[in-house]
C-alpha cells in the first residue's frame, strides 16, 4: 500500500491523539507541567494566555510528521541547502503569555536563530487552541499545517 493510500484509507475512529485541555492556568503552573514532563518530546504542551493543551501524539500523527519532514529535507539535501532539525523545540514568549512545541521545526542556512524558520504542526483534532496565533506572536516566519480532512461520502 502506498503512503498516500494509507492516509486516504485511514480509520478516523477515536484512537488517535490523546488531548487534554486546561484553563485558568498560570505561567508558573505551566512551567511545573514542563518540569514534570522533563526533556521528553511527548506529551507536547502548548500554552496560550491561561489555556493549556497537553497532547500525546498517536503513531499516525508521528508518521505524518515524519513524512512531511522528508518532504522538507530531501530538496534541501539535493540543493545543498544547509539546515538543522530541532524536533519539538519548546518556544516561549518573553512576556510569558504563550508557548508552543511544534511537531518538527528547522533552521535553514548557517546562521544561529532563536526561532525556527519553519515549523510543522499536524492537526488531527479540530478543537485545539489557536497554535497559529501562538507561532505568529512568537515570530516563527513559516508554519505548515497538516489537517485531517473531513470524511468524504463514498459514491
Amino acid at each position: 500500500m502506498s503512503t498516500n493510500a494509507q492516509y486516504r484509507q485511514r480509520d478516523d475512529s477515536p484512537m488517535g491523539d490523546h488531548i487534554v485541555y486546561l484553563h485558568d492556568v498560570s505561567w508558573e503552573d505551566y512551567e511545573r507541567l514542563l518540569a514534570m514532563r522533563g526533556d521528553r518530546s511527548a506529551p507536547r504542551i502548548s500554552y496560550l494566555e491561561g489555556y493549556v493543551e497537553i497532547m500525546s501524539p498517536s503513531q499516525t500523527h508521528e508518521g505524518i510528521k515524519s513524512l512531511i519532514g522528508r518532504l522538507v529535507e530531501t530538496p534541501c539535501l539535493e540543493a545543498d541547502i544547509p539546515f538543522n532539525t530541532y524536533g519539538s523545540w519548546t518556544l516561549a514568549a518573553q512576556d510569558r503569555s504563550r508557548d508552543a512545541e511544534p511537531d518538527e521545526c528547522w533552521i535553514f542556512g548557517q546562521a544561529h536563530a532563536d526561532r525556527p524558520h519553519l515549523a510543522i504542526d499536524v492537526v488531527w483534532t479540530s478543537e485545539r487552541i489557536d497554535k497559529l496565533d501562538i507561532y505568529r506572536k512568537l515570530g516563527v516566519p513559516e508554519v505548515w499545517y497538516w489537517r485531517r480532512a473531513a470524511s468524504r461520502p463514498t459514491a
